[in-house]
C-alpha cells in the first residue's frame, strides 16, 4: 500500500493536485483555502492510518480526508463571505 510519504506526494507534486483543485473551487466561492505543509502532512498521515485500519482505498482516501476538513467551510461558504465583507469591505476572506 501507499505510505504517508508517497500520499503526502500525491498531494503536493502533481500540477494539478487534490490541494489546487480544492483551492479553486474554495475560489469560485470568495474564499482563499491555505494549507500549511504540517497540515498536509497530518492529511497524509490520517490517509495512511485510515487505509491501514479500516479500507485500503490507496490515493482515493486523500479525498475523503480533505472532504471532511473542507465541508463546512463548503457549505457555509456564502454566509461566511457575506458576513466577512460586511465587517471587511476591503479584505479577502481566508
Amino acid at each position: 500500500g501507499l505510505t504517508r510519504e508517497d500520499l503526502y506526494r500525491i498531494l503536493t507534486e502533481p500540477t494539478n493536485n487534490i490541494i489546487r483543485q480544492q483551492q479553486a473551487l474554495m475560489e469560485t466561492e470568495g474564499l482563499n483555502l491555505h494549507f500549511t505543509d504540517a497540515a498536509l502532512q497530518e492529511v497524509a498521515s490520517i490517509a495512511s492510518e485510515v487505509n491501514r485500519t479500516v479500507d485500503n482505498i490507496g490515493a482515493r482516501r486523500l479525498h475523503t480526508v480533505l472532504e471532511r476538513i473542507i465541508e463546512e467551510y463548503s457549505f457555509d461558504a456564502p454566509d461566511l463571505v457575506a458576513k466577512y465583507q460586511e465587517n471587511n469591505p476591503d479584505g479577502q476572506f481566508q
